[in-house]
């Protein structure tokens, strides 16, 4: 009989710690949900001061999927933007930002495109992974989709400097 009385009481433990991680309003990820607005809003502040953007073309096959941590490692590109708060292209991200709806991905993906970003003291204050096109992403490690914009914003700029051409041109719409 205690050996009954002690499973059911475990098994009420185990019910209520379940439905309690369970419950939206607990659950500490969901402060954490990446948000296209959110991510505007940090680069609007004077938080950021460094930005590198890494890039491995899509025409080039790998193994396995190219990983953050492989993108950053093996890149075929890496691009530094010092005084990161005082470029124009900091205008262009928060724009291309406003034209994003980020939903909730299910799978990471193959990185081909990635952004980290640098506060004052040089720690990373906010990264984002994409697949070559856009479609899936990491922002600050939560699988997303939807950041075709951005992605491309990416690849007009960054182009331009890889083939040699201006810093920076305005884009025409």
């Amino acid at each position: 009989m205690r050996a009954r009385c002690l499973a059911v009481s475990a098994l009420v433990i185990l019910c209520m710690t379940a439905a309690r991680t369970a419950s939206p309003g607990d659950d500490p990820s969901a402060a954490r949900e990446p948000s296209a607005r959110a991510m505007a809003h940090l680069l609007r502040s004077d938080t950021i001061v460094r930005l590198e953007i890494f890039y491995f073309p899509e025409e080039m096959e790998t193994l396995t999927r190219m990983t953050p941590e492989s993108l950053e490692k093996h890149c075929w590109y890496r691009i530094g933007v010092q005084e990161f708060q005082w470029t124009p292209f900091r205008s262009d991200l928060i724009s291309a930002l406003a034209k994003l709806s980020l939903e909730r991905a299910a799978y990471s993906p193959d990185c081909r495109w990635g952004c980290v970003f640098y506060d004052s003291k040089d720690e990373r204050a906010m990264t984002m992974y994409f697949n070559r096109d856009g479609s899936v992403g990491l922002v600050n490690g939560a699988p997303v989709k939807g950041a075709g914009p951005l992605v491309e914003l990416l690849g007009k700029r960054c182009s331009d400097l890889w083939e040699g051409k201006a810093l920076y041109t305005p884009l025409s719409d």
